[in-house]
């Protein structure tokens, strides 16, 4: 079966957050026509391992014939989104023929010269396949210079000079290929476990040397972080914020902002801005000097074609829609095409969120809990967090305003009136902590009125501390969370917030702020 094992990391709210991490591993030691190899699994498994526990989102598969490897690694790039980092990872036989290499799945009895093309891996292919869909980084790791004999040959692959152990391959901008021997040298599986990857200069007596060939940019790559207080790339922002939208005094023109709540990001950095007290959403393009209304207007009405105190919004990118929190009209209503169509009625809706499976998750204030629905299905949705009434017990919430849905559909929702962003696995009778919990304050494990929420592909929350002005991290299983912008009291300078709401990241790590009182969209590069 095609299934991804799960390492620390997560969905975007909708379709943006910091850099996913995605892996394809592949590790062949079972063989048909040529030998066993001794390390194949144990590297594959010990790779993912490592992987996941740096925030991958593998994919892995072991000893699998042609057919299930083709289908394993469509399965993996139609995943691929622009912004992710994608590892690929290849452990077996391999070989050349007519300068390509093929990665060699278990089924290779009769596997030739005539029928490589169709019954082995072609590792370019691949290569060409995962960066076509430009990801922010790409890194290529075959570990495959093993002999090999083809079923037609009657002789050695590595006894041939001209094609001994693999060829040179070509790479994309902003990708990385690394061989665990030089092109046109071959490896020894050797009888210690990782035996290839672990030190193979100087077990193979300098015979043996790692080759790669980057097209990375001059970014600063970090898969993993060093130590505790260094796990993101993104460790530090500058405090100086520029103003993206809106301008210091509220009003109702274009290139204003009044009361803007909930903000989305799509791929190409528009901003869509719940903005509450003008009852509209508007769209403002990158480094544009004005927005534009896309739905609703300045006059609070229940008309389908108008908005009441809009909170959040969220674009379908299915089918570009967007789909918004209409606060006080009690209903969630999508916009397509200038066509309005509302999908669930008589609620007190607040936050929204959308996974990738299509369900969307809306936080009811009232009713003190959040549910998941399916679009196109009229039913009463499911609850997946809360609903035990208004508390502060871990199967409870009083006030949840904005979610944010991962990977595995655990839901975190800022539980306001408690102080405290909750996390809630799929399933599950209750949740856990994961910032704040500790009563209303402004000290470092304390949070005042939460309501924006990000978490990136670590675990680490990111919150936006209303009332004490301020952006705050909290890494997994830590007491006390970090002020990465604001927490200089409130106030309209480039270093001040004023009652943050909603915030978002763009492909970059930059953090965007919806800066409600001061009627801005604030960007920390």
């Amino acid at each position: 079966m095609c299934a991804f094992h799960n390492g620390s990391h997560s969905d975007m709210r909708a379709s943006n957050s910091i850099h996913r991490k995605l892996a394809l591993v592949f590790g062949n030691r079972l063989y048909e026509q040529n030998d066993i190899l001794i390390n194949s699994e144990n590297d594959a498994n010990d790779m993912t391992r490592s992987l996941e526990s740096i925030g991958f989102r593998v994919l892995q598969g072991l000893n699998l014939p042609c057919k299930d490897m083709n289908v394993y690694v469509t399965e993996f790039v139609r995943n691929i989104r622009s912004s992710d980092m994608v590892l690929f990872y290849f452990s077996g036989h391999g070989t050349q023929w007519e300068d390509q290499n093929y990665l060699v799945p278990s089924d290779d009895k009769n596997l030739d010269s005539k029928n490589i093309k169709d019954h082995a891996i072609n590792a370019q292919y691949v290569h060409d396949q995962i960066t076509k869909y430009n990801p922010y980084v790409s890194i290529f790791i075959l570990d495959c210079c093993r002999n090999y004999y083809l079923h037609n040959e009657g002789l050695l692959r590595g006894s041939d000079s001209n094609r001994k152990g693999l060829k040179e391959m070509s790479t994309a901008a902003g990708s990385l290929i690394a061989f665990a021997c030089e092109p046109g040298a071959t490896a020894s599986d050797g009888s210690e476990r990782n035996n290839v990857n672990n030190g193979v200069v100087t077990e193979s007596y300098n015979k043996q040397t790692p080759w790669y060939h980057s097209s990375l940019t001059d970014r600063n790559i970090i898969l993993s972080g060093i130590g505790n207080d260094n796990r993101s790339r993104y460790n530090k922002w500058k405090q100086n914020a520029i103003t993206v939208a809106g301008e210091n005094e509220k009003g109702r023109k274009l290139n204003q902002l009044y009361s803007p709540f909930g903000i989305f990001l799509d791929k190409k950095k528009n901003i869509f801005i719940a903005d509450y007290d003008n009852h509209r959403i508007i769209k403002w393009k990158y480094n544009a000097e004005e927005g534009q209304v896309v739905a609703g207007g300045y006059r609070e009405r229940n008309q389908m074609d108008q908005l009441n105190s809009p909170t959040d919004v969220i674009v379908d990118q299915q089918n570009h829609s967007i789909i918004i929190a209409d606060h006080r009209n009690r209903r969630v209503i999508q916009w397509l095409n200038q066509n309005q169509q509302v999908l669930i009625n008589n609620i007190d809706c607040f936050g929204l969120a959308i996974d990738k499976h299509g369900f969307f998750y809306v936080s009811d204030w009232k009713k003190n809990e959040v549910r998941r629905w399916k679009i196109g299905e009229n039913n009463e949705g499911i609850v997946v967090v809360g609903g035990h009434g208004k508390g502060n017990q871990l199967n409870q919430l009083d006030f949840p305003t904005f979610i944010f849905v991962d990977q595995d559909q655990s839901v975190y929702v800022s539980d306001e009136n408690n102080h405290r962003v909750m996390k809630w696995k799929k399933d599950a009778k209750g949740g856990r902590v994961v910032a704040g919990g500790n009563g209303r304050g402004g000290n470092l494990n304390q949070l005042s009125s939460p309501r924006g929420v990000m978490v990136d592909h670590l675990s680490q929350v990111y919150v936006a501390d209303s009332e004490n002005h301020r952006v705050m991290r909290w890494c997994e299983g830590k007491e006390e969370g970090d002020i990465i912008v604001g927490g200089n009291g409130g106030g309209n300078q480039s270093n001040q917030l004023s009652h943050p709401r909603g915030i978002s990241f763009d492909d970059e790590g930059n953090l965007y702020v919806a800066d409600c009182c001061n009627n801005r969209i604030e960007k920390f590069e």
